[in-house]
This record gives C-alpha cells, sequence and structure tokens, in this order.
C-alpha cells in the first residue's frame, strides 16, 4: 500500500509538471504572436474580450466566475481594456446596481483580427501528430481527471462557455457537462 502512495504521488508530480509545460508552451507562443503582430493586448485580456463578444455583455463578477478568477484580478485588465477603448463599461437599464461590460467596435475588430489558433500554434501541432484517436483518448482521461476533482461537474460547465467564446464546436467537444 505504501508502495502504491509513493507511485502515486510519483504520477501527480508528473502530471502537474507535463501539463504546465504543455500550457507554458502554448502560451508563450500565444504571447509572441500577440506582440509579433502588435494586437496590444494580453491573452487575458484577448480571452475577456471573447467572452464577451461571443455571449454579449456581462458584469465583472460573471466574466470572473467564468473565468475562475477573483473580480480584484479582473479589475486592472477591464482597466485597461477601457484605456484602450475596446470595451465599455454602463449601467444596466434594468438593474442600476449592476454594471454591464460591453465590445466597442474597435474591440470586435480587434478579435476578429487574432485567430483562434495562430498558426504554428505548438499544442495544435502536437495533438495533431498524436493524431484523432490518441488526442480523443487525452480529452477523455482528462475530462474524468475534471469530473472527479472537487466542484468538477461545475468547473467542466463554466469551462465550456469559455470554450465557445475561444470557438470551440460544441459538436466536437469531448468533455460536456452531464448537465447537457
Amino acid at each position: 500500500m505504501l508502495e502504491m502512495d509513493e507511485k502515486l504521488k510519483t504520477h501527480v508530480f508528473e502530471l502537474r509538471v507535463l501539463m504546465s509545460l504543455a500550457w507554458k508552451s502554448a502560451m508563450q507562443h500565444l504571447d509572441q504572436w500577440l506582440a509579433q503582430h502588435e494586437a496590444d493586448i494580453t491573452r487575458v485580456q484577448l480571452g475577456v474580450m471573447r467572452t464577451i463578444d461571443q455571449e454579449g455583455a456581462h458584469t465583472l463578477s460573471d466574466l470572473s466566475r467564468k473565468w475562475g478568477l477573483d473580480p480584484s484580478t479582473l479589475v486592472p485588465t477591464v482597466d485597461a481594456l477601457e484605456r484602450k477603448r475596446y470595451i465599455t463599461k454602463q449601467r444596466d437599464p434594468q438593474d442600476r446596481r449592476r454594471v454591464l461590460i460591453s465590445l466597442t467596435e474597435l474591440g470586435k475588430q480587434v478579435v476578429a483580427n487574432v485567430p483562434l489558433i495562430p498558426e504554428d500554434d505548438p499544442l495544435f501541432n502536437a495533438l495533431k501528430s498524436l493524431g484523432e484517436q490518441d488526442t480523443h483518448q487525452l480529452l477523455t482521461l482528462l475530462c474524468k481527471l475534471v469530473h472527479r476533482m472537487p466542484q468538477g461537474e461545475q468547473l467542466i460547465e463554466d469551462a465550456q462557455s469559455r470554450l465557445f467564446a475561444h470557438g470551440a464546436k460544441e459538436t466536437y467537444l469531448i468533455c460536456k457537462s452531464s448537465k447537457d
């Protein structure tokens, strides 16, 4: 039993490191693409803008829940987008306590000019080289893993709106909320 625990702990560390490496590689590539193409936005700003573009106006609380970030973390992101005139903030006419964040026409143009997956994306190319069957198996296992974590179902549900904001097609999703 003790050896099994040590083996599992090693697998936990290995998985953490491998996921981190894959994430870091993909995000560094996106950061480089944004810088090379003078997009004047960060990847978090892009994600917020894509969410609003796909789903319409949101409150800061809505965005923080969807992105799994504390509202105070998103305030500088939203403020920067407002300074760049990519978004506007307006009181909700139905509930004056709520402030809705919307894309401007300039913001919509920026979103339209950034590809969903930049050319030569390392994660895209790695999955392509794995092939459809291995990619499907990898996503299926990761989905099972997340479902078994605390609040796993809610995490999957929240992730779906982010996936759709980035152009994912529901028919191709492997990991779906059991509420679907």
